[in-house]
Protein backbone atom coordinates (compact mmCIF):
# COMPACT_ATOMS: atom_id res chain seq x y z
CA UNK A 1 0.00 0.00 0.00
CA UNK A 2 1.15 3.54 -0.78
CA UNK A 3 -1.02 6.43 0.40
CA UNK A 4 0.11 9.75 -1.13
CA UNK A 5 -1.58 12.66 0.64
CA UNK A 6 -1.13 16.20 -0.64
CA UNK A 7 -1.88 18.90 1.91
CA UNK A 8 -3.74 22.10 1.10
CA UNK A 9 -6.89 24.06 1.73
CA UNK A 10 -10.12 23.40 -0.17
CA UNK A 11 -11.78 26.21 -2.10
CA UNK A 12 -11.01 28.32 -5.16
CA UNK A 13 -9.54 31.19 -3.12
CA UNK A 14 -6.69 28.89 -2.00
CA UNK A 15 -6.18 27.08 -5.30
CA UNK A 16 -2.85 28.64 -6.33
CA UNK A 17 -1.44 29.58 -2.93
CA UNK A 18 1.89 28.37 -1.60
CA UNK A 19 0.09 26.38 1.10
CA UNK A 20 -1.59 24.27 -1.61
CA UNK A 21 1.64 22.83 -3.01
CA UNK A 22 0.57 19.39 -1.75
CA UNK A 23 -2.69 19.50 -3.71
CA UNK A 24 -0.82 20.64 -6.82
CA UNK A 25 1.68 17.81 -6.35
CA UNK A 26 -0.87 14.98 -6.20
CA UNK A 27 -2.70 16.53 -9.17
CA UNK A 28 0.57 16.49 -11.13
CA UNK A 29 1.30 12.89 -10.12
CA UNK A 30 -2.19 11.81 -11.17
CA UNK A 31 -1.92 13.65 -14.50
CA UNK A 32 1.47 12.05 -15.25
CA UNK A 33 0.66 8.50 -14.11
CA UNK A 34 -3.10 8.15 -14.62
CA UNK A 35 -2.76 5.52 -17.34
CA UNK A 36 0.41 3.79 -16.09
CA UNK A 37 -0.99 3.31 -12.59
CA UNK A 38 -4.59 2.75 -13.72
CA UNK A 39 -5.83 5.59 -11.52
CA UNK A 40 -9.55 6.11 -11.09
CA UNK A 41 -11.25 9.50 -11.28
CA UNK A 42 -11.21 11.76 -8.23
CA UNK A 43 -14.10 10.99 -5.89
CA UNK A 44 -15.07 12.29 -2.49
CA UNK A 45 -15.72 9.89 0.35
CA UNK A 46 -17.58 11.47 3.23
CA UNK A 47 -16.03 9.00 5.64
CA UNK A 48 -12.49 9.95 4.63
CA UNK A 49 -13.05 13.72 4.43
CA UNK A 50 -10.92 13.70 1.27
CA UNK A 51 -10.92 13.56 -2.50
CA UNK A 52 -9.11 10.42 -3.58
CA UNK A 53 -8.30 8.20 -6.52
CA UNK A 54 -6.66 4.81 -6.58
CA UNK A 55 -4.80 2.44 -8.84
CA UNK A 56 -2.13 -0.22 -8.77
CA UNK A 57 1.54 -0.48 -9.57
CA UNK A 58 2.40 -4.16 -9.76
CA UNK A 59 1.11 -5.61 -6.50
CA UNK A 60 1.06 -2.27 -4.70
CA UNK A 61 -2.23 -0.42 -4.28
CA UNK A 62 -1.65 3.32 -4.72
CA UNK A 63 -4.04 5.97 -3.38
CA UNK A 64 -3.72 9.70 -4.01
CA UNK A 65 -5.67 11.96 -1.66
CA UNK A 66 -6.43 15.62 -1.03
CA UNK A 67 -7.98 16.25 2.41
CA UNK A 68 -11.05 18.46 2.27
CA UNK A 69 -10.55 19.65 5.81
CA UNK A 70 -8.55 22.82 6.15
CA UNK A 71 -4.79 22.54 6.56
CA UNK A 72 -4.82 22.78 10.36
CA UNK A 73 -7.26 19.83 10.52
CA UNK A 74 -5.45 17.58 8.03
CA UNK A 75 -5.02 14.88 10.67
CA UNK A 76 -8.76 14.18 10.68
CA UNK A 77 -8.70 13.24 7.00
CA UNK A 78 -5.37 11.37 7.16
CA UNK A 79 -6.65 9.29 10.10
CA UNK A 80 -9.89 8.55 8.24
CA UNK A 81 -7.97 7.61 5.06
CA UNK A 82 -5.64 5.37 7.07
CA UNK A 83 -8.61 3.56 8.61
CA UNK A 84 -10.59 3.37 5.33
CA UNK A 85 -7.71 1.88 3.33
CA UNK A 86 -6.32 -0.16 6.25
CA UNK A 87 -2.92 1.51 5.83
CA UNK A 88 -0.16 1.75 8.40
CA UNK A 89 1.63 5.08 8.99
CA UNK A 90 4.85 3.86 7.33
CA UNK A 91 2.87 3.50 4.06
CA UNK A 92 1.86 7.17 4.09
CA UNK A 93 3.68 9.96 2.22
CA UNK A 94 2.52 13.45 3.14
CA UNK A 95 3.41 16.06 0.49
CA UNK A 96 3.43 19.63 1.75
CA UNK A 97 4.89 23.11 1.45
CA UNK A 98 7.96 23.93 3.54
CA UNK A 99 9.08 27.47 4.35
CA UNK A 100 12.32 26.19 5.90
CA UNK A 101 13.55 24.90 2.53
CA UNK A 102 14.66 27.20 -0.27
CA UNK A 103 12.22 27.48 -3.15
CA UNK A 104 12.68 24.58 -5.53
CA UNK A 105 14.24 22.08 -3.11
CA UNK A 106 12.53 18.87 -2.05
CA UNK A 107 13.36 16.55 0.83
CA UNK A 108 11.99 13.15 1.64
CA UNK A 109 12.22 12.31 5.32
CA UNK A 110 10.80 9.76 7.71
CA UNK A 111 9.65 10.18 11.29
CA UNK A 112 10.18 13.93 11.71
CA UNK A 113 8.40 16.33 14.02
CA UNK A 114 5.97 19.03 12.92
CA UNK A 115 8.63 21.79 12.85
CA UNK A 116 5.91 24.42 13.17
CA UNK A 117 3.71 23.07 10.33
CA UNK A 118 0.17 22.94 11.72
CA UNK A 119 -1.05 20.40 9.16
CA UNK A 120 1.74 17.99 10.12
CA UNK A 121 1.09 18.62 13.82
CA UNK A 122 -2.55 17.65 13.28
CA UNK A 123 -1.51 14.45 11.48
CA UNK A 124 0.91 13.46 14.25
CA UNK A 125 -1.81 14.10 16.85
CA UNK A 126 -4.43 12.04 14.99
CA UNK A 127 -2.13 9.14 14.06
CA UNK A 128 -0.39 9.14 17.44
CA UNK A 129 2.99 8.75 15.71
CA UNK A 130 5.58 10.54 13.60
CA UNK A 131 6.42 7.28 11.76
CA UNK A 132 5.26 8.39 8.31
CA UNK A 133 7.02 9.88 5.29
CA UNK A 134 7.12 13.59 4.52
CA UNK A 135 7.94 14.94 1.08
CA UNK A 136 8.71 18.58 1.83
CA UNK A 137 8.53 21.00 -1.10
CA UNK A 138 10.51 24.19 -0.49
CA UNK A 139 8.67 27.47 -0.92
CA UNK A 140 11.22 29.59 0.96
CA UNK A 141 10.45 32.49 3.28
CA UNK A 142 9.82 36.15 2.71
CA UNK A 143 11.86 38.42 4.98
CA UNK A 144 9.10 41.03 5.35
CA UNK A 145 5.85 39.04 5.18
CA UNK A 146 4.67 37.05 8.23
CA UNK A 147 4.71 33.29 7.56
CA UNK A 148 0.94 32.85 7.95
CA UNK A 149 0.26 35.52 5.34
CA UNK A 150 3.06 34.35 3.03
CA UNK A 151 1.93 30.71 2.80
CA UNK A 152 -1.64 31.79 2.03
CA UNK A 153 -0.44 34.18 -0.68
CA UNK A 154 -0.58 33.43 -4.38
CA UNK A 155 2.59 32.37 -6.16
CA UNK A 156 4.21 34.79 -8.57
CA UNK A 157 5.11 33.67 -12.13
CA UNK A 158 8.71 32.72 -11.21
CA UNK A 159 7.49 30.60 -8.29
CA UNK A 160 4.99 28.83 -10.57
CA UNK A 161 7.72 28.03 -13.11
CA UNK A 162 10.00 26.65 -10.38
CA UNK A 163 7.16 24.57 -8.92
CA UNK A 164 6.22 23.19 -12.34
CA UNK A 165 9.80 21.90 -12.79
CA UNK A 166 9.69 20.18 -9.40
CA UNK A 167 6.27 18.66 -10.01
CA UNK A 168 7.39 17.18 -13.34
CA UNK A 169 10.05 15.17 -11.47
CA UNK A 170 7.82 13.95 -8.62
CA UNK A 171 6.18 10.91 -10.28
CA UNK A 172 9.56 9.37 -11.13
CA UNK A 173 10.89 10.27 -7.66
CA UNK A 174 7.90 8.51 -6.03
CA UNK A 175 8.36 5.44 -8.25
CA UNK A 176 12.09 5.19 -7.46
CA UNK A 177 11.62 5.61 -3.73
CA UNK A 178 8.48 3.54 -3.12
CA UNK A 179 7.43 1.49 -6.14
CA UNK A 180 10.57 -0.19 -7.50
Amino acid sequence: MLLLVGLGNPGKEYQHTRHNVGFLAVDAIRDARCVDWGLSSWSEQRKTKALSCSGRVGKTKVVLAKPQTFMNLSGEAVRALTDWYDAIPAEIVIIHDEVDLPRGEIRLQFERGAAGHNGIRSIIDHLGTKAFWRLRVGIGKHPKIPTEKYVLGHMNPLERITLKRILQKLPQHIEEQFLS
